[in-house]
């Protein structure tokens, strides 16, 4: 056979496996392929003999367009409208209802049209209440946002209250939500973690990598990080387990002490019994951050950045792997923090270390005071906050336990594939801007979308092809006779516009190979 498409490599190898006989049918025959595009029989239903709930020959689109004659009609049923009818040909009183009081208005640019029947204000027409929310949908046609809904509408229609009227149908769109056009996650405030009381009393721990560069058995650091001090440490490792990670946590803790508490975020490695076993044996308090919100995590994260971009430079110097990681713990070490105004090492160890620099001071290096280092950092985590929270326009979260949510993830299937998860109850709140939600999990407010109603089958955040990815039955071992399988070819399919699929069918089972 001469030059064959990858795609027919790909289906060799699947199938080497497997003694497979291919039986050609002709095209004529092979209706099942074709069922999307054609009529799969010739034979005539008679139409008293139709199953109307069983046959679907075509989707009609129910909605009806707006006319003058059904403006008119609902118009006429409209009391508020009928009355402003009336004062506009017989003149209008000092005093009006509430309810007439936004056409009082505008009085002056009011008129009648279409034979008296219809009202307009300039160059729109005035819709009665029963047509309203046709109207929007009209203007929404297309899914554009609000701005775009709100010029639709202006250019041909009014009523009281349309704008806020098209904002509040756009923002609750399910389609623009999905979509992530509208309904996004609102910025919510940063509250800084209170300093701890002192050095190893509270501990972040991440794991950092992969990291390709590195060594097959330093592929992946963990990284434990220091709350009070800032002091890192790090531990190269080839695979994170909660094995290796709780082996490496009894290390730190025979030198450093058992910390009071530990937080991390929701990796498999960290949530598993093991590791929670482990740490109630210890007696530490285990604190999870919110699902997909790193800043929970924020100093081990910050510190995660200097690591990568410290590698990364010692790296391209010559450095090997080891020494680049010993080389970037020393500098951070002896380095002044900018929230504490001190090296991690007088915080944890009382005294600066020693470094080259430090040899060329012409005197003794003075300890400092630290009596009113809590104030300070106070004060700077303050600063900072109220900085971030100006900058993103951050405001608390309007949620509340009771709310239907939907939760954005940070991961799509494709580029038209939403972000969002099918909704779930808020149970309670667990902080500020924290929630715990209906299946146990913690979320962070912006990461949540307020979904207005329960739908009863919404399904549209969470539907995957699943049947595209039944698996092919396990190889025969070596040495073993293979099982006989017979499969009729039934035809392609292409997904995303490069991923193609060709089915066989066995028995009642559908077989993919891509």
């Amino acid at each position: 056979m001469g030059h064959r498409p990858l795609r027919i490599h790909r289906w060799v190898e699947r199938l080497r496996g497997y003694d497979v006989r291919f039986e050609h049918i002709p095209g004529a025959d092979n209706k099942c392929a074709d069922m999307l595009s054609r009529w799969a029989t010739t034979e005539r239903v008679p139409a008293e003999e139709t199953d109307e709930e069983g046959y679907v020959y075509a989707v009609v689109d129910s909605k009806t367009t707006l006319t003058a004659d059904a403006l008119a009609t609902a118009t006429k049923e409209d009391e508020v409208l009928q009355a402003v009818l009336q004062y506009i040909s017989g003149g209008w009183p000092t005093k009006v209802d509430s309810s007439l009081k936004p056409y009082f208005n505008v009085r002056d640019e009011l008129f009648c049209w279409n034979n008296g029947q219809c009202l307009g204000r300039g160059e729109r027409a005035i819709i009665p209440t029963s047509l309203r929310l046709q109207v929007i949908e009209e203007a929404h046609e297309g899914h554009p946002g609000v701005v775009r809904s709100k010029q639709r509408c202006r250019d041909t229609v009014w009523f009281p209250g349309i704008d806020r009227q098209v904002e509040d149908y756009v923002k609750n769109c399910t389609a623009c939500t999905l979509a992530e056009k509208s309904g996004k996650p609102q910025q919510t405030i940063v509250t800084p973690i209170e300093w701890p009381d002192g050095p190893w009393d509270k501990v972040e721990i991440d794991i950092f990598g992969e990291v390709a560069a590195a060594p097959r058995h330093q592929r992946f650091l963990l990284v434990i990080h220091d709350l009070y001090s800032k002091w890192p440490e790090i531990a190269a490792m080839e695979t994170v387990t909660s094995a290796n990670i709780i082996k490496t946590l009894r290390k730190l803790f025979g030198r450093w002490g058992v910390p009071k508490m530990l937080i991390s975020d929701n990796g498999p490695q960290f949530v598993s019994d093991e590791f929670e076993e482990f740490l109630r044996a210890e007696g530490i308090k285990h604190s999870r951050v919110s699902r997909y919100y790193p800043q929970g995590n924020g100093g081990v994260e910050r510190f995660n950045r200097s690591l990568k971009e410290g590698l990364a430079a010692n790296l391209r110097a010559g450095a090997k792997f080891e020494d680049a990681i010993d080389l970037v713990l020393k500098t951070y070490r002896t380095s002044q923090h900018a929230l504490t105004g001190l090296t991690p090492a007088e915080l944890m160890i009382g005294r600066k270390l020693r470094s080259g620099l430090q040899l060329l001071r012409p005197t003794p290096v003075q300890q400092r005071d630290d009596s009113d280092l809590r104030d300070s950092i106070a004060q700077r985590q303050a600063k900072n906050a109220d900085y971030t929270n100006k900058r993103r326009r951050a405001r608390d979260s309007m949620l509340q336990a009771g709310d239907w949510v939907w939760r954005q993830t940070p991961h799509r299937a494709h580029k038209l594939a939403t972000r969002l998860k099918e909704p779930l109850k808020i149970a309670s709140k667990a902080g500020r801007n924290t929630f715990v939600l209906s299946d146990g999990t913690k979320w962070q407010a912006s990461r949540l979308v307020k979904c207005n109603s329960p739908p009863a089958d919404n399904g549209a955040a969470d539907q995957e092809d699943d049947w595209f990815d039944l698996p092919l039955p396990p190889a025969p071992p070596h040495g073993r006779a293979s099982r006989h399988l017979h499969l009729n070819f039934e035809g392609q399919l292409e997904l995303d516009g490069n991923r193609r699929v060709i089915l066989f069918r066995k028995g009642e089972n559908v077989v993919t190979v891509h």
